[in-house]
């Protein structure tokens, strides 16, 4: 049983360092590591920064909401919630519309 999973073990940090070494020749660029190239899209980038924000909530911001407020807040966090999911389409969508070759504080000052 040991054996198997250290060979597992091994087999996935060769995978690791494979993929890394390849996707390492591929992008040099920090905009192009940290953005996807800048052509993420809409959809693909409000699910990404959903991921994040209600994962680091639930984690650590939900307990102690609640155990300072009862479970009575979940009303609370149900319509703050779809604020901010609605608060944030609309901005996506803001983007999205942008003329082509504007930067975002170009747009903003039109």
């Amino acid at each position: 049983m040991l054996q198997s999973l250290i060979i597992v073990g091994i087999i996935y940090i060769a995978a690791l360092v494979f993929f890394t070494m390849s996707a390492r020749t591929k992008e040099k660029s920090s905009k192009g590591f940290l953005m996807a190239g800048a052509n993420i899209g809409a959809v693909l980038g409000f699910f990404t920064f959903a991921a994040t924000l209600f994962s680091t909530f639930t984690l650590q911001g939900m307990p102690d909401f609640f155990r300072n407020h009862g479970v009575g807040a979940w009303i609370f966090l149900a319509i703050s919630d779809a604020v901010m999911v609605f608060g944030i389409i609309s901005i996506g969508y803001a983007f999205e519309k942008r003329p082509p070759g504007m930067s975002t504080m170009a747009w903003r000052a039109s």
